[in-house]
């Protein structure tokens, strides 16, 4: 098993290392990670099947991106793989953020908004407060709350000042608090967050 995941690792590194060959070392990382999730289930390895299927949703959500430059759009067959593996993955491992995290911003890519709303939820829950992963984690599910079909820009901005609390250096939150409130016609409170 360790073998597997580390031959895993080692395509994917070669895939983002190099271009030539790159979607065959996805595909081989694809397939490496899922045996090595395979071997984990039947040994009864949860936290090793939940990294392999994180693995196997890596390499295929890569493949998706190469299909998307070459074809102007992800592929919806690896994309909506990649997701499923990530949803396993998150599923084994609950109260693991990163997981959590790997999961929402999948299903943001795939416009999928409503459930990558809950898994940052589920994901920044399970964060420390005050740490610039956190903010960085509530920058993203404030940029998925704004895609919403129907957007609550009040809840947006609640979402962007615990960034700002978490990260008082970057001005990036209050340019975006001040962002809802110039998309509300509400210049002055933009004027006072920029």
């Amino acid at each position: 098993l360790d073998a597997r995941m580390g031959l895993g690792r080692a395509y994917l590194a070669m895939a983002d290392s190099t271009p030539a060959g790159q979607r065959e070392n996805y595909a081989a990382a694809a397939e490496t990670y899922g045996a090595a999730a395979t071997m984990a289930t039947q040994s009864g390895l949860v936290k090793e099947q939940a990294a392999a299927r994180e693995g196997r949703g890596q390499a295929l959500l890569a493949q998706s991106r190469i299909a998307a430059s070459a074809n102007g759009a992800d592929a919806p067959g690896l994309l909506q793989q990649a997701i499923a593996e990530y949803k396993t993955s998150a599923g084994l491992e609950p109260n693991n953020a990163e997981r959590q995290l790997t999961l929402a911003r999948a299903l943001d890519r795939a416009g999928q908004f409503d459930q990558a709303d809950k898994a940052f939820e589920a994901a920044i829950k399970q964060l420390p407060t005050d740490t610039s992963l956190t903010s960085a984690a509530l920058m993203e599910h404030a940029a998925v709350k704004g895609k919403l079909p129907k957007v609550n820009l009040q809840d947006v901005r609640y979402t962007l000042e615990r960034a700002k609390a978490g990260n008082r250096q970057s001005a990036r939150p209050d340019f975006e608090i001040g962002m809802t409130y110039y998309n509300q016609l509400m210049f002055e409170d933009a004027a006072r967050s920029f």
